[in-house]
């Protein structure tokens, strides 16, 4: 009924899966051109020089002017002798040991002054020495003030020529109802100080006296300073003849340079002359960023006067401006809005590329003013 039987192979490609293709193919870039060039220079100079020769000079001994150099020390040797004379009986450099063959630059302390009543609580505002060397003066006082001073601080002095010397109490302590802002000693009388304190009064005293050491206050008025004290300075009288004749001169953030006379008689201060700052007289890079006009004030931070031109001085302000000024300079009157008894003017003859921060201190040389 069954029979084995065997039958040709059947097969049916996939419904999944594609046959794969090769295909092969090469790519190579065209012919690079090179080329090849020398070249070399064809003109050269050589150039040789020689000095000529110096004729033999002859030799010939100088004049003698013997005469000339007698005649100048004979002119010279008095006010030598003097000053030879001051030094040796100054006190100024004892107890200092020179060391000429160490190069050191470093700043060793020799003392460490301070008034323990006012440590943590007031700053040191200003700081002066004597004609003599012998005495040196500080000024306490804040610089944060937010709204009237009503801080108790003082003028405190000590002479580091007496032996018994306390670092931590100082030899003067004369109280103050106001911080005092700057101190400056007489430039020949060692015992005379002025200072110039927050509520705009400049002060003057005499150290030599046992009680009452104040001579003077400036009056509180329309010849006084608005603003807080920010120097004083004492500047020759070269309205008189006499030497060692001094005027004071104070400056404030209002803007004005004052210059006070003692009398001695009323034992007053006098509004001798004075000057004012104003918004004209600063540079372009500064007006371009105020807004104000001309004749506005322009706070005055430092001043410093030419050792060998006594008319003339320079002053920072609180802008970063620096100006050259002078005693004599009949610059552009104060505004309306400002009222004095004597006329005040812009003293200004030139003006320094201004900082971009208050000129806190600014001193002269000999011949051109230095800001720091």
């Amino acid at each position: 009924m069954f029979t084995d039987q065997t039958s040709e192979c059947v097969s049916f490609p996939s419904s999944w899966k594609r046959e794969r293709s090769l295909a092969n193919s090469g790519c190579q870039t065209g012919d690079l051109i090179t080329e090849e060039v020398a070249v070399q220079s064809r003109k050269y100079r050589d150039q040789k020089v020689q000095t000529d020769e110096e004729k033999d000079k002859g030799f010939r001994l100088a004049d003698d002017r013997s005469g000339n150099l007698a005649e100048f020390l004979a002119r010279v040797e008095p006010y030598l002798s003097k000053c030879l004379n001051k030094n040796l009986r100054s006190h100024a450099f004892d107890e200092y040991n020179v060391v000429w063959d160490e190069d050191n630059a470093s700043v060793s302390c020799i003392r460490k002054l301070e008034n323990a009543q006012f440590e943590g609580q007031l700053q040191i505002t200003g700081l002066s020495w004597n004609s003599t060397g012998a005495v040196i003066a500080a000024a306490y006082g804040r610089y944060d003030h937010e709204d009237w001073c009503t801080h108790k601080t003082a003028l405190c002095t000590w002479n580091l020529e007496r032996r018994t010397i306390d670092e931590n109490k100082p030899d003067t302590i004369l109280e103050l109802s106001c911080c005092l802002m700057c101190v400056a000693f007489h430039p020949t009388n060692p015992a005379v100080i002025a200072g110039g304190n927050f509520d705009g009064a400049v002060l003057l005293w005499d150290l030599s006296k046992e009680d009452d050491m104040l001579l003077a206050t400036s009056e509180t008025g329309e010849d006084s300073h608005q603003e807080p004290v920010s120097k004083v300075i004492w500047v020759p009288d070269t309205t008189t003849s006499k030497k060692n004749k001094f005027l004071l001169m104070s400056v404030s953030g209002d803007g004005k340079m004052l210059v006070w006379k003692y009398d001695r008689k009323t034992k007053k201060f006098e509004l001798n002359n004075g000057f004012i700052l104003m918004s004209s007289s600063l540079p372009k890079e500064l007006k371009k960023t105020r807004n104000m006009r001309g004749d506005k004030e322009v706070g005055v931070t430092s001043v410093s006067f030419n050792c060998e031109n006594k008319e003339s001085f320079i002053v920072g302000s609180e802008p970063g401006a620096l100006f050259k000024c002078s005693m004599n300079a009949h610059g552009e009157p104060a505004g309306s809005h400002v009222v004095s008894s004597v006329p005040l003017r812009s003293p200004v003859t030139f003006t320094y590329n201004p900082h971009y921060g208050p000129v806190y201190s600014a001193e002269f040389s000999r011949s051109i003013g230095m800001p720091s």
